[in-house]
């Protein structure tokens, strides 16, 4: 029973140090501070997924 939700966290902690990781290297590449980069990269994210709610209605 406690196994697989080892395994999950242990999978999600790598995905979030990946993102991390991810975040460090754009924010150096685009120099711009990290909740800047956040803050648009979400944005961006938002208005892909309302164009594609939009386009199946």
């Amino acid at each position: 029973m406690c196994r697989p939700k080892k395994k999950i966290r242990i999978v999600s902690s790598r995905l979030t140090t990946d993102m991390n990781g991810f975040l460090r290297r754009e924010c150096c590449r685009l120099r711009v501070t990290r909740s800047e980069f956040i803050r648009v990269f979400l944005w961006k994210e938002l208005a892909q997924r309302l164009k594609a709610m939009e386009a199946s209605l």
